[in-house]
């Protein structure tokens, strides 16, 4: 399943395709262990292998079925890496390969976390109606204050496993959905008026 690059050179071409198993899981696919926690460098460096071992130019001189094996294995690669890049992406992830995957419509019924989004919220809309940076700031730290927690949840209870681990993991990520969206907004520029 690994491919392993050290020296392409001497590998003929076509075989790094036969090496990637394109049914395996995006951590098997990197030699990484399936964990929220990982090694962003090894991450980092098996991808970079690993879109040098099966880019499709190295391909262009193959058939058309290597061509298209070539270009599979690079989305595969690419799409594994911005999942698991991604820590919310790999977070979900992680819960459908544990057979639990997060439905993001579901309703929170968690009503003082709803509560806190919808003050953070109001202070955002707030902040940017007035153009005021010091608001915008710390709706920004808040909200990362509250993924950092959140993240801390969803760690512990994907690491206990089973049924009811499983599904404070599934809760604390559909919450770290949510809040991702606020940071996300809270980064964006207001639309008029310049920043004070």
């Amino acid at each position: 399943m690994k491919v392993s690059v050290s020296d392409q050179s001497s590998r003929p071409v076509g075989a790094d395709l036969l090496a990637v198993d394109l049914g395996a899981n995006y951590f098997a696919l990197f030699d990484l262990p399936v964990d929220y926690l990982l090694d962003h460098q090894q991450l980092k460096q098996s991808h970079l292998r690993l879109q040098r071992a099966v880019h499709p130019d190295r391909f262009a001189n193959q058939p058309d079925s290597s061509q298209l094996q070539a270009v599979r294995c690079a989305a595969l690669v690419n799409e594994a890496f911005d999942t698991l890049s991604c820590p919310l992406k790999r977070a979900f992830y992680l819960l459908e390969l544990a057979g639990h995957p997060v439905d993001k419509e579901q309703t929170i019924t968690d009503v003082a976390f709803f509560e806190e989004q919808m003050s953070l919220r109001e202070q955002l809309e707030a902040g940017r109606s007035r153009a005021d940076a010091a608001t915008l700031a710390l709706v920004q730290q808040h909200a990362q204050g509250l993924m950092t927690r959140l993240t801390s949840a969803f760690v512990e209870g994907w690491r206990r496993g089973g049924d009811a681990g499983y599904a404070a993991a599934s809760d604390s990520a559909r919450k770290m959905h949510f809040v991702q969206r606020l940071l996300e907004e809270a980064q964006q520029p207001p639309a008029t008026g310049s920043i004070t």
